[in-house]
């Protein structure tokens, strides 16, 4: 019976020990609640108002797709509100949204906000269609009585590539202010709103 040579023995300890890694990460991603897919499937247009609703905690709130969501930009009167982390919605972010960041605390977030406008549409958007920040934003804004709630599922990357214009920087709308395009009120544009 002939040996294995030192080298190729190490070869066949390291394949196996990746094998046995592969297989167990395989078994836990199987196993787990959020686990990753093996492949992607195609996105549907037709799945993207649908998938909003299947997010958690998105009961609180309707889905839209991406004209339904240009169109409310275009038309104004629609608070965008961006659920996505600070650093996010400075690299850009839709023209005149606001930004409530996860874990902003609910009293922060009236403030951005105003009060609850029964009137008022209220789009929420996070980076894509496998964000969940929006519909758990979504689903906080109902339990502070907020209502005519829409979570844009597709998110920022779908704004992007339907060529929705982009704001970079910071842009919160205070609550007060004349519009949704975060235009100051009369008193803070004179300078009286200052110190």
């Amino acid at each position: 019976m002939r040996l294995l040579s030192p080298r190729l023995t190490v070869l066949y300890e390291m394949a196996f020990l990746v094998a046995v890694s592969v297989a167990c990460a395989h078994f836990f991603n199987i196993h787990h609640p959020e686990g990753l897919t093996w492949e992607r499937a195609p996105l549907r247009q037709s799945m993207l108002p649908a998938a909003a609703e299947t997010l958690p905690g998105a009961s609180a709130a309707q889905g839209i797709d991406t004209p339904e969501a240009l169109q409310a930009f275009t038309e104004g009167g629609a608070l965008f509100i961006d659920a996505r982390f600070v650093e996010d919605f400075e690299e850009g972010h839709v023209p005149g949204a606001v930004n409530i960041p996860p874990g902003m605390f609910a009293e922060d977030a009236q403030r951005l906000i105003g009060a609850p406008d029964a009137g008022r549409r209220i789009i929420i958007y996070c980076s894509s269609i496998t964000c969940h920040m929006s519909a758990e934003l979504a689903e906080s804004l109902d339990m502070l009585g907020y209502g005519n709630l829409f979570v844009y599922g597709e998110g920022f990357a779908g704004w992007l590539a339907a060529g929705g214009a982009v704001e970079v920087g910071s842009g919160d709308v205070p609550a007060d202010s004349d519009d949704a395009t975060g235009a100051a009120p009369e008193s803070e544009a004179a300078g009286e709103g200052t110190r």
